[in-house]
């Protein structure tokens, strides 16, 4: 059976691969050859859509177990949205003998991404399937974009519309992140009975609250915009996410401020209020922040990431509770471009693929609480998986200060797989260049 190609590649998947006829062979896995090359569009399909329901087998892939091994010798079994077995291939066959058998040729397979910071409504927001599983990223969590008074557009005109899953936390300001990107700065817009009513009309969807605590955001208003932040999660039941840049307010205010739960955002920036002194250590309002249970995640944005800060935090055995992107209008082609390239960042600075894999699945998925059903590969869960190359090379990379960096390995989504349901993925290095030897 010949594969037609897609109509669009963002479209649905709508195409079927011969039983047993391998990817690599299909083409759908282009040759590790230069970053240019990696901008042509995969056409190819996956599997048959619908096919779950019958059963998929997929064979010959490298399956990362982030807790340390790189299984190449079992096939994972999807039916009906859920991973029904991982096991040897012909125990597959066996037990499924009507199931579709979709040869991965090599690939790597993971649980499917999770991004712990992104914005998907509003002014800054973008297509969420864009930056979702048409990027290998099955599940989002838009970080505020909407408060009070807007969050309800959000949920029927985003998460309720997308294949990629979406959670969200809920900004403290009644209309969210706005245009003029100082939401803080209105004492009256900070309603702490407004968040509480909206948050707790929204259970397992809304995951937190939001605050963003930078100078220019917070005007006058001090510390305020936090204390009332942290009251609404306090009267919601639910951690409060801080965005930190620049000081004021002081970082070790605010981190006296949270608990065990809450989190801090953008903790390897550059700027004036960095978890590292001087020295390059941990400061100690960060360390003890840690100990009483505070989480920190990477939120690279278009100015909130530093290759600097990142690798003396990881020289200090300082690392993060997620790798995500804080990916947005204004921020995807400042350096950013998407979750993959942000993880294969990191992959620069010491990190092995395991430690990457582990801070996009399993470490997310036990932060918003979704540690049974997402994060894994495992019978029982959901079928939500990422399946990708890694191109090999010399690569140049950037922070969000402009700052050059080169790493050998360049992590890119080939397919994803959401409930059960196969999606192609476009391109994701941005503009990611490629020496040439």
């Amino acid at each position: 059976m010949s594969v037609r190609p897609l109509v669009s590649r963002r479209d649905f998947v709508k195409t079927a691969v011969a039983v047993g006829v391998s990817l690599t062979a299909l083409g759908a896995v282009p040759s590790l050859v230069s970053a240019a090359d990696a901008a042509t569009p995969k056409t190819e399909a996956l599997f048959t859509p619908g096919a779950a329901s019958g059963g998929v087998i997929l064979k010959n892939a490298k399956i990362i177990d982030p807790f340390g091994s790189c299984r190449e010798d079992a096939a994972i079994v999807i039916q009906k949205e859920v991973i029904q077995a991982v096991c040897s291939l012909p125990d597959a066959v066996k037990r499924f003998p009507a199931a579709q058998i979709v040869d991965l040729g090599g690939l790597y397979c993971c649980a499917g991404f999770i991004d712990m910071h992104t914005h998907l409504h509003g002014a800054i927001g973008l297509p969420a399937d864009d930056i979702g599983v048409y990027s290998g990223v099955t599940t989002l969590l838009d970080c505020g974009s909407a408060g009070a008074d807007t969050f309800g557009a959000f949920r029927s005109d985003v998460i309720e519309k997308s294949n990629t899953e979406i959670y969200a936390l809920l900004h403290i300001a009644r209309k969210g992140i706005t245009s003029k990107l100082q939401e803080a700065a209105i004492l009256d817009d900070l309603d702490i009975a407004a968040a509480v009513t909206a948050a707790k009309a929204a259970p397992g969807i809304i995951k937190g609250l939001k605050v963003r605590m930078e100078p220019s955001i917070v005007g006058d208003n001090s510390f305020i915009p936090a204390i009332r932040a942290k009251k609404a999660a306090l009267g919601a039941s639910l951690p409060l996410m801080v965005h930190i840049g620049s000081e004021p307010p002081l970082l070790r205010d605010t981190l006296e401020l949270l608990d065990k739960g809450d989190m801090i955002a953008h903790c390897f920036h550059g700027k004036s209020g960095k978890i590292v002194d001087a020295a390059g250590g941990i400061l100690p309002s960060v360390t003890a922040a840690r100990e009483r249970g505070v989480l920190f995640e990477i939120g690279h944005g278009g100015g909130s990431f530093s290759a600097d800060t990142a690798r003396k935090a990881t020289k200090a055995g300082f690392r993060p509770d997620a790798i995500s992107s804080d990916l947005h209008a204004l921020s995807r082609d400042k350096n950013l471009y998407s979750l993959a390239v942000t993880m294969s960042k990191f992959l620069t600075f010491g990190y092995t693929l395991n430690d990457i894999i582990s801070l996009v699945t399993v470490s997310p998925a036990r932060v918003l609480g979704l540690e049974g059903t997402h994060g894994r590969i495992e019978e029982g869960r959901k079928a939500d998986l990422t399946i990708f190359s890694i191109k090999q090379g010399e690569f140049v990379f950037a922070d969000s200060d402009n700052a050059a960096f080169t790493g050998t390995q360049l992590v890119r989504p080939e397919f994803a797989i959401k409930a059960g349901s196969p999606f192609t993925c476009k391109e994701t290095a941005g503009n990611i260049t490629q020496r040439q030897s």
